[in-house]
Formats: C-alpha cells, structure tokens, sequence
C-alpha cells in the first residue's frame, strides 16, 4: 500500500524567529527593529560607533564628514519647528538637503571639493515645477538630487521635462489620502493599501504574496496588477472572499545558511521593487502601498523635490509664496510639511544604516 502523498507546506517565512519582511534598506532578513523616537540623534551616535571601530584616518573622514552634515539636518530641523511658514519651508529643504548629504559622504561620494556643487534643481520659469540640472555649472562639481536618485537605483532625466509641482504633491504618499478627499487631484487615486507577506514553501523556497481589499476595485484603477503579469499572478486562495491574491511566479531556493538567506532575501527585494510598492512608517509599524502609476522620482527624491520647490518659492518668489498659501494646495501643502519630515528622517535613516528604524509604542506625542 503507498502513502498519501504529501502536500507542500506555506507559511509565513521566518529566520531565527523573526518573521522575514519586505523593505528597502539593505537590512538582513531577519532584521531587528531599531527603536527610537530621535532617528537624528540615533545616527549621530551610530556615526561616533562607526568611527570608532575605524583604525584607518582615510576611512573614518567620510563617517567624520557625513556626523557632520546630520547634525545641520537636525539643527536645521529644530530652527523648522519655531517658525511658521513660508520660514518652514526653506528651513525643512536644508534639513533635507544635509541628511542627504550625509547619506551621500557615506557612501563615499566627495562633498568638500573644489569644485561646485549644485542641487541639481531650480525653479521652471513658470513657477509651477522644478527644471533638472544637466551639469554643475563648474567643473565635475556633484550634482546632489541626481547623485542621491541614483544611490537609491532610481535616476532621473532632464530629457523627461520638468518635474511639475502637481504630480510632486500627487506622489506623495503622507498626503495623498488627504488630496483625494479633496478632489486635488486628477483622476483616481494612485496608491493602493496592501497586505505583503515573504512565504516559504517546505522551507526549502521563498516567494511572496500581496493582497488588498475588494472595495478597492472601485476607488482605484487596479488594473495594473495586470500590466506586472510576468512577475505576479492572480490566485485565488480560499482565506477571505472580501480580498483580491496575488502570488509571485518565481519562487527563490534558499539554504538555511546566512549566506542562502541573504541571497534569496535580497532577490525577492529585487523583484517587489519593481511593483513600485512604498512604505508609510505608523505608530504600529509600516505599511504597504502599491502606487498604481509610474512613479518618475523615488519616493524619498520627490519628498526632497517638494521642499527643495517650497524653499525656493519662499526664498525667490514672494508672489508665487503669496498665491500657493491662498490656493487649491494650501490644506495639502501645510499637512505635507508637517507629516513628511518624520517620514524622510526614518526612511533615510535606514538607507544609511540598513537597519528598519520603528516608533516606540511608548512615544506619547
């Protein structure tokens, strides 16, 4: 008499008791969370641990240099928080701009040169987008917007035009839920809330799976989970009828080794990158969203764009100031200058670090 055959076992995959998680970071797949309500601060002590354990000057000037530039970020920060707009908005670019630069020293792009540096952005002549540097103006100076898109594996072209400031504001994911209940925006909304889970298959394979809520179908054109068909694949699994499956076609042989694991993990990130999906860091951890368009800029670039555009109008353009704090935009502007620091902080934080930086539970405020 034969044995029933066995059925293949999927779970939720884990390493070492942690459950194994999508993000972009460059962190293991069995990533602990890093917990602070300070992710300057946490850097700028993570900058002195590095530096210490450097025997060699050459390889500790770089760490030295990017300390240096997270400390403006933060001073720059704090400056934000005491002053109103259109203040804030130049005082959050430059915030911005040396957290970047920070991340740029440290992976050993050259920020102290004789040459110019530029930041690769300026204001169209119409006032309502940013034009793309094409060079720095001197030399081999660093163009900085360009240099940071890509480190992120995302770079962006001055051929594709300007970068407009409404498809700016659309793009971003801490207002976008906002903008739509606000009609600011043209056509159906772009992000879709997801469910992401990395599975394993006998412990032997991992693949990933996506889902999201039905009622989606209406608010949002999910139609473009159809456009990625060579990578995913509708299923219908059986668990919840309210919910639409999605399940990767490549599956990812994996030894339990730390090696097998890291190869197989940072293939599936690979893969899920380019489903475009963005995380939204919440007091309960993150979350997921597919954007449903074809995002130009890197979602940590055109948060960077959207306060290098409001600086720029605070610094040069008093009218245009004038008009864009009375307009249709001023309720999505205020609340992205306020909801999109603490976002940048943490994500660019992990990006240096490779760690996932999480919001303490205990944060009261």
């Amino acid at each position: 008499m034969t044995s029933p055959p066995i059925s293949d076992t999927h779970e939720v995959a884990e390493k070492d008791y942690h459950a194994v998680r999508y993000f972009q970071f460059g962190n293991k797949p069995d990533a602990s969370y890093i917990l602070t309500s300070d992710p300057l601060s946490y850097l700028k002590a993570w900058f002195d641990n590095r530096i210490s354990q450097e025997a060699e000057e050459s390889k500790k000037q770089p760490l030295k240099k990017a300390k240096y530039f997270v400390n403006l970020s933060q001073e720059f920060y704090t400056a934000f928080l005491a002053v109103k707009m259109p203040s804030k908005g130049v005082l959050l670019y430059y915030s911005f701009l040396n957290l970047v630069k920070a991340y740029l020293s440290a992976n050993g792009r050259e920020m102290e040169t004789t040459e110019q540096e530029h930041h690769g952005l300026s204001l169209n002549s119409n006032g309502n987008g940013l034009k793309l540097a094409k060079s720095s103006g001197q030399g081999n100076g660093t163009l900085i917007f360009q240099t940071f898109a890509e480190l992120l594996e995302q770079p962006v072209h001055s051929s594709a035009g300007d970068i407009l400031i409404d498809d700016i504001l659309q793009s971003l994911i801490e207002i976008h839920g906002l903008g739509a209940s606000l009609d600011s925006w043209q056509g159906k909304p772009k992000y879709l809330p997801i469910d992401l889970h990395i599975m394993c298959k006998n412990r032997k394979q991992l693949y990933y799976e996506l889902s999201y809520d039905k009622k989606q179908d209406k608010r949002l054109d999910t139609t473009k989970l159809k456009s990625v068909s060579e990578i995913i694949k509708n299923e219908e699994l059986g668990r919840q009828n309210n919910k639409s499956y999605y399940k990767s076609i490549k599956f990812f042989d994996y030894n339990n080794d730390d090696q097998g694991w890291k190869d197989a993990y940072q293939n599936i990130v690979k893969e899920v990158n380019n489903l475009n999906i963005t995380t939204l860091l919440t007091r309960g951890g993150y979350r997921y969203y597919l954007y449903l368009g074809t995002p130009r800029l890197h979602r940590l670039c055109n948060t960077l764009a959207f306060a290098f555009y409001i600086g720029s109008v605070a610094r040069y353009r008093p009218t245009l100031n004038e008009t864009m704090l009375r307009g249709k935009h001023r309720a999505i502007i205020e609340e992205a200058v306020n909801a999109c620091p603490k976002q940048f902080f943490y994500h660019l934080a992990g990006h240096i670090t490779q760690e996932v930086y999480v919001v303490p539970m205990t944060k009261l405020d």
